[in-house]
């Protein structure tokens, strides 16, 4: 038996005293004083390990002033440790591939490499490299490079498990710490980070709310005992600000920007850098539509402050009751996290600690008139995308209806409540729509489509119009009675001639009574006629629709042919009043609580369902005002927990219009 030629491919090879780089990465760029310091340790490093290393404190904060991530030697991210591709060690990683000089590599600890979600994406990273003929060269410690012949050392592999566990988890300790910070600052109306809005500065106070002194722009303190706060700003932002909110009320936004910019008054962030689409520009200083509503409706200016309009984060995110873990409604389809804009009753709201600019009445008036511009849902066309099971698909958690939303290049049916109320009632329960048609289609032919069944159809249908042959007795009768109808009325109308010719008083009395007598006679056959007419139908009829239904039978084979039909796939499961009831559990799969489908029932004709259907009001207002009215008793506070119709005046939003979209 031949040996295998095949020989295990060695790494590249590198001298043993070759070229250093440097890796460090931070999440904000702001300890300016640490990288320097890193730089240092691998400059004396290098020297004692015989490198060549090109690299100083000075070089690296210039790469950090100038949003550098390559200089030399020198690679550095801003970045969250989360992020495994970033654009500095991707780079270092290219030049360490390509250039066989390259022998070690300096990072001062693993949770500057990467701080993973899972920490087997930081061991994996790590094991690249070294198979690559690294050395990596830690402050703590140094790993050699990882030959393909050597058994990797079991040990290395827990410590390094460990130490990228231990930086995951500090991760989620530090974004709950964060926000239980903001949460206690917002809940006492101080400021908790960005740049002050348009017509305000920021302040920095004492304790009891005497002032220090301003803040100059983008300056961050850290002093115990001391809070920022926003007050009022220059005169002349005030000016404009109030100028703006007294046109709003007879002008709309677009008018009013194109006021300003004619008056050449610069706009908000007029002089400022900004990044659209990783390009650096200057803001152009002009005043947009949007630039002024989102001033009229700051709530700042009604001396209120507002915290948690959107949900960030990688682990922990913002609530009222504190914060809490991801579900799957904050991620998108990809898998990536998406930025929640969080519902009106879901913000967090203090008096500010600086005086109101308009009163409340001015302020309601504003907004009221903000929402009449911008246009409501009512009179809008409905969906026209196929809804198969409209009103027919059902959460047996929580018993409400089941309603058809976009799923990447499909759809799904979502948890009605979850969506009134998200996420505080019930849960992100879903189910795939192709999938649950396929399942109704699945049962029609299991239970209605066999050939056995639909003769048995057939043959019922039969028997009705065969019934309703044999009471064609009731249409002579029906006929009868018109035609004696008809000469009752012509012999009145030869009564009324003769009494107007009557000679004598007692010939006019003797067709007064031949005149009463068809008149009473008349009145009868009405009401006889009336009733035949009411209950009874035309054989003609009857076997006309029973054919109708006949035919229907005998397509529906045909319609369940083409899976892509949707449209006529729902007048199936119409025709058989199939209704679908599902039923769903939570399942914690590593940092996410995911909502999986547990169990299902499908209901035909007219089977009982499974459960008390939701027949309650689905508007958001008249929801939230239904649960105030159910919950008084245990004096809980349901208001905050279901989503309200933000908007003054407005119409609410109501599900039950969708039920039937486009089907």
């Amino acid at each position: 038996m031949k040996k295998s030629t095949k020989k295990k491919h060695a790494p590249p090879k590198r001298p043993e005293h070759g070229r250093g780089l440097f890796y460090s990465r931070d999440s904000g760029g702001r300890h300016e004083t640490t990288p320097g310091e890193y730089v240092q340790w691998a400059t004396n490093k290098s020297k004692q390990l015989k490198l060549k290393f090109c690299g100083t404190p000075e070089a690296i904060n210039r790469m950090i002033k100038a949003g550098e991530a390559v200089s030399g030697d020198l690679f550095f991210d801003v970045i969250n440790g989360g992020e495994m591709s970033r654009t500095g060690l991707n780079a270092l990683l290219e030049t360490a591939r390509n250039d066989l000089s390259v022998s070690h590599i300096f990072i001062p600890r693993r949770d500057r490499l990467a701080r993973p979600g899972n920490p087997i994406e930081g061991m994996t990273l790590e094991l690249e490299m070294r198979k690559l003929g690294l050395t990596l060269v830690y402050i703590e410690m140094t790993l050699d490079p990882i030959l393909p012949w050597q058994r990797h050392d079991f040990g290395e592999s827990i410590v390094s498990l460990v130490d990228f566990e231990q930086s995951s988890k500090f991760r989620i300790e530090h974004g709950e710490k964060m926000l239980y910070s903001h949460l206690q600052l917002a809940r006492y109306g101080y400021w908790t980070g960005g740049r002050a809005p348009y017509g305000f500065r920021r302040h920095l106070v004492r304790a009891d709310g005497s002032e220090v002194r301003e803040l100059a722009d983008g300056e961050q303190v850290s002093q115990a005992g001391h809070h920022v706060v926003l007050l009022a700003g220059p005169e002349n932002e005030l000016n404009v600000l109030k100028e703006i909110l007294d046109l709003l009320l007879k002008l709309r936004a677009s008018q009013v920007a194109r006021r300003l910019n004619e008056r050449g008054i610069p706009s908000p962030n007029a002089g400022r850098t900004r990044k659209d689409g990783g390009v650096v520009h200057v803001v152009s200083g002009r005043w947009r539509r949007t630039t002024v509503t989102n001033l009229a409706r700051n709530p700042l200016i009604r001396a209120v402050t507002a915290y948690g309009r959107r949900a960030v984060g990688e682990f922990r995110r913002f609530s009222t009751e504190g914060p809490r873990p991801l579900t799957e409604a904050d991620f998108h389809e990809d898998g990536s996290r998406k930025v929640v804009t969080n519902d009106q009753s879901q913000i967090m709201t203090s008096k500010a600690h600086g005086p109101a600019i308009i009163d409340d009445e001015h302020g309601d008036q504003l907004i009221k008139i903000l929402d009449a511009r911008a246009g409501t849902p009512a009179g809008k066309p409905r969906s026209q995308n196929p809804n198969p099971l409209g009103a027919r698909i059902f959460d047996m958690n929580c018993c409400w209806p089941m309603y058809r939303v976009p799923y990447r290049d499909s759809f799904c049916y979502k948890c009605g409540l979850y969506q009134q109320s998200q996420p505080r009632q019930c849960h992100h329960n879903w189910v795939d729509g192709p999938n649950a048609t396929k399942v109704g289609m699945a049962v029609l032919r299991q239970q209605v489509m066999t050939p056995d069944m639909i003769a048995q159809l057939e043959r019922n249908l039969l028997d009705r119009a065969n019934t309703s042959q044999q009471s064609g007795r009731h249409e002579k009768a029906l006929a009868t009675r018109k035609r004696e109808l008809a000469n009752v009325r012509q012999q009145l109308a030869i009564a009324k001639q003769n009494a107007a010719f009557a000679k004598s008083g007692e010939l006019f009395q003797d067709i007064s009574r031949i005149y009463e007598d068809l008149k009473a006679r008349e009145a009868l056959l009405t009401l006889e006629i009336t009733k035949f007419e009411t209950t009874s139908q035309s054989p003609d009829t009857m076997k006309q629709a029973i054919e109708a239904a006949i035919e229907s039978i005998k397509q529906f084979p045909r319609k369940a042919e083409d899976p892509d039909n949707l449209e006529a796939i729902g007048e199936l499961f119409r025709s058989a009043n199939l209704e679908m009831f599902f039923k769903f559990h939570q399942v914690q799969i590593k940092n996410r609580l995911l909502n999986k489908l547990d169990m299902g029932i499908v209901t035909l004709g007219n089977a009982p369902p499974p459960i008390k259907k939701y027949d309650g009001p689905t508007g958001r207002a008249a929801l939230k005002a239904k649960l105030q009215a159910d919950n008084n008793d245990t004096g809980s506070d349901p208001l905050s927990k279901v989503k309200t119709n933000s908007v003054p005046g407005k119409k609410a939003k109501s599900l039950r219009k969708d039920r039937h979209a486009g089907a």
